[in-house]
């Protein structure tokens, strides 16, 4: 019988050799798989919580504050199990809110400033994000140069003028967020304009309603209601070129409209002097007794005060036929 043989001394180390690599490089594999691992499903977490919330809002007409948060979605922690930090715009919520308290606003005290690649988001509505694998929150938020006559705050804390805070809390804020230019967080956003098709807004975000006025008679009593629709609480009014005999009166409240200039177009309303205001639900009555028959071209136009400034506000405009005939 032949004698069996094994491995040499050479053969053995060299096995050795070869199995200690393997298992080193299975090693320094492991960290990294596990990492990209929990991304993965930190980022799915997130998706999941950005559809949680955005259901939630298309049922309630508004966002949840920071104390709601968690409750409304799935899981509120990434895969490393922190927080997600929850920033939204605070004049999204309400805890009596209307079909306007989102549909009516056209836009937010929030900004997004991105760094890869460049770019500016305006009017956004919230952002969600995870601190992601170092732990450590990298995102902040820049206060704009001009602090308002009430200050941004976060969780209650005023924030100074170009100030750049971290994110830790959940909050409402206004000012700009500015994302980790190392990409380490992983953030979720969402515009207003974005939220508003997901809550399943329709059309503009405040329109006049009707698309045309009923003609009248001369010497005889003429009425006619318009009414505006959509936008945000405390409106004014402005209406030009109605005949001799009418007059425009806003309800409730019944202030009687007087001579106003109606601007071509919303993006030209510079002024709203002399203009009536009205607070829903908002209609505009014309009525009185015609002197003179004719066709008029009658202008009419309003606004809500939705924003700090007349561009910022919602607004509307129209221009109606309206026909006297002889008596």
């Amino acid at each position: 019988m032949k004698a069996a043989k094994g491995f040499t001394l050479v053969e053995l180390a060299i096995s050795l050799v070869v199995i200690g690599l393997l298992i080193g490089l299975g090693v320094t594999l492991v960290g990294p798989l596990a990492t990209a691992t929990k991304v993965r499903e930190s980022k799915e977490n997130l998706d999941g919580a950005v559809e949680s919330l955005n259901s939630w809002a298309a049922g309630n007409n508004s966002l949840p504050n920071g104390a709601g948060f968690p409750a409304v979605v799935k899981s509120p922690q990434d895969a490393w199990g922190h927080n997600f930090v929850y920033l939204y715009d605070a004049t999204l919520f309400s805890a009596t809110p209307s079909n306007d308290t989102l549909c009516g606003r056209k836009t937010t005290s929030l900004t997004l400033q991105t760094t890869n690649p460049p770019a500016t988001i305006a009017n956004v509505a919230y952002v969600m994000l995870s601190p992601g694998d170092d732990s450590t929150i990298q995102t902040t938020l820049a206060t704009t140069a001009t602090v308002p006559a009430i200050p941004p705050t976060l969780n209650g804390t005023p924030v100074t003028s170009g100030s750049a805070i971290p994110l830790n809390t959940l909050a409402s804020a206004t000012g700009t967020v500015v994302l980790d230019t190392n990409n380490s967080d992983i953030v979720r956003w969402v515009t207003l304009d974005e939220l508003r098709t997901k809550v399943g807004c329709e059309g503009a975000q405040m329109r006049i309603v009707n698309n045309e006025l009923p003609y009248g008679y001369v010497s005889s009593k003429y009425v006619a209601k318009l009414l505006l629709n959509g936008g945000v609480t405390d409106y004014k009014w402005c209406v030009s070129g109605l005949p001799p005999g009418l007059v425009a009166v806003a309800l409730p409240g019944g202030a009687t409209m007087g001579s106003c200039t109606v601007p071509a177009n919303c993006a030209g309303l510079t002024s709203d002097s002399n203009w009536v205001t009205a607070t829903p639900p908002v209609f505009l009555n014309i009525s009185g007794i015609p002197t003179a028959q004719g066709s008029y071209q009658i202008n009419l136009m309003a606004h809500d005060s939705q924003g700090s400034s007349l561009s910022q506000n919602n607004c509307s405009s129209k221009t109606f036929a309206l026909t006297i005939n002889p008596q």
